[in-house]
Parts: structure tokens; C-alpha cells; sequence
């Protein structure tokens, strides 16, 4: 199930239309595929993986593939209304923005582990990664660090990037304003942490933060074995509870790298970010 998915993920970022002469309207109804389509197909094998033994594969795929399309659709939305946060005076409404695409994220996450759509609520605010369980009989509340995210501003810090702790509160990503030294026009996005230069950069640079959890999913194929490999080391599971050792963003980094240099939009990812900040028609190479 792995192995169709990754073939089929590549086969979607990799395969290139001639966009040249192609409207605004016509790149967005295939951005609003792709988004539904990755997160649907990626709910629906992983789903079909975790599923119990009395249920059979190609129901708890198709069930899976419909949840995860609810929430690629969501997702997609939140991508889309980032382009109102490039003003200022748009700013109250990045909170709710993240609201959206975690609740998209949500969805498309419990989805691939064959879970109910609500079971498990995420969303990661200021680097701490919050999971609400209402079902659960333990504890319902979650809060972990999330270790990516300190690797991510522990990079940028190392850069001499300055931090805004209000922005940061604003935007629930750790928000840098670049060092003196940076290029005037410089902005960078890593995990749940982005450095800008200048507010018309904001929404390309949030979409690529988003990004990084579009293959979360990915861990859901062999996250059984894991979560079992962890129960047997109690030392493990006591630093779980308190620290979430998120490398899922690996996944977004290496499909980055193997695509073509963004010149400037051979790479997808960049394109898709650039799409949703200007609304735009674009050209890929």
C-alpha cells in the first residue's frame, strides 16, 4: 500500500502540464484536485492498513477516501485564505486560518488510522503540539513539544533571524523578522516556523509551512508496529508523553528535493505556494 501511494504522490508532483496558457481558474480547479485527491488516497491506503480484522479492505478504503477528501478540502481551504493575510489589517484572522487547516488535518489524520473523523483533535500553536481526545478514559488533553519545531527555530536562531514574539502569537508559527544581514526581500518557512522580510510574503510562506503536513499521513502505514515498539521501552513512552518526536516533515523535504529546481515553478511546492499568495496565472519553467 506504501509503495502505491509514494508511486502515485510522484506521479502527481512530477507530471507537468504546459501551464503557459492556462487561466488563473483552470491551475486552480488542479491545485484543488491535487489537494483532495493527496489527502484522500493517502487516508484511504493508510486507513485500509490499520483496519480490524472483521472489516473489509475495499469498504475501509473507500470510507477513508471520502473522510480524507472532507478534510483535503478543508486544508485546501485554509491554503486559499492565506491570501487576505498579505494585509496587515487581515491579521485577526490567522488564528482562524490555522483553526481550518488543523481541523482539515484532523480529519485526514484519524482518517488514515481508521479512527472516527473527530476522535483525535491536533493542532500545534507556538511549537507545543496539542491532541484532544474526547473518548479517551485516561487523560483527554495531550501537550507535547514538538521537537521538529525546536530544530526549526534552533535554525533559525543559529542564522542570527530575530524573534517576534508578538507575530508569533498572532500567527501560532514561531515568526522571525530576518537579521540585518539578510537579503531585503528574504523569506524562509520551515516546520511551524517562518522568517519574513516583508507582509506580502506571508500567505507563500504559511502555505509552505502547511505543506509540511501534507504527508503525515505516511506514518500512518506502519504506526502499529511502532506504537508497539515504544510500549516496550518504558523510557521511550514516559519522553513521548511530554516531548512528540514529529520527523514527518521529513517526508515534505525529500519530495522537495526531487523535484526539479524551482525555476520558478518547476518545483510543485512552490508553485502551489505562489498560487495561493497572488492568485494568479502562472508559468512553470
Amino acid at each position: 500500500m506504501l509503495k502505491i501511494y509514494i508511486l502515485v504522490i510522484l506521479t502527481i508532483l512530477l507530471f507537468k502540464i504546459p501551464l503557459s496558457a492556462q487561466s488563473y481558474q483552470t491551475q486552480r480547479k488542479q491545485v484543488y484536485v491535487y489537494n483532495i485527491l493527496l489527502n484522500g488516497i493517502s487516508a484511504g491506503l493508510s486507513g485500509a492498513v490499520n483496519k480490524n480484522k472483521s472489516q473489509k479492505v475495499l469498504s475501509v478504503f473507500l470510507k477513508n477516501f471520502g473522510l480524507g477528501c472532507v478534510g483535503g478540502n478543508f486544508k485546501y481551504l485554509a491554503k486559499y485564505q492565506t491570501f487576505y493575510l498579505q494585509k496587515e489589517e487581515n491579521e485577526f484572522y490567522a488564528p482562524i486560518n490555522r483553526a481550518v487547516f488543523f481541523l482539515g488535518h484532523s480529519i485526514v489524520l484519524n482518517a488514515s488510522k481508521n479512527l472516527k473523523p473527530f476522535e483525535n483533535l491536533y493542532y500545534n500553536y507556538l511549537g507545543l503540539n496539542f491532541t484532544y481526545m474526547p473518548k479517551s478514559q485516561e487523560r483527554k488533553l495531550a501537550v507535547q513539544l514538538s521537537l521538529g519545531t525546536a530544530v526549526s527555530v534552533l535554525s533559525f536562531v543559529s542564522q542570527g533571524h530575530r524573534l517576534n514574539y508578538f507575530k508569533s502569537l498572532e500567527y501560532g508559527s514561531i515568526y522571525f523578522d530576518p537579521n540585518s544581514k539578510s537579503n531585503s526581500g528574504e523569506s524562509l518557512a520551515l516546520y511551524n516556523s517562518m522568517v519574513i522580510s516583508n507582509q506580502s510574503l506571508i500567505p507563500h510562506e504559511i502555505v509552505h509551512t502547511y505543506q509540511k503536513y501534507d504527508f503525515f499521513t505516511i506514518s500512518s502505514f506502519y504506526g502499529k508496529p511502532v506504537n508497539k515498539l515504544i510500549n516496550k521501552k518504558p523510557l521511550i513512552g514516559k519522553i513521548s508523553k511530554f516531548i512528540a518526536f514529529d520527523y514527518q516533515p521529513i517526508f515534505n523535504k525529500i519530495l522537495y528535493k526531487v523535484q526539479p529546481e524551482p525555476l520558478y515553478y518547476n518545483n510543485f511546492f512552490e508553485y502551489e505556494a505562489e498560487h495561493f499568495s497572488k492568485r494568479i496565472p502562472l508559468k512553470r519553467n
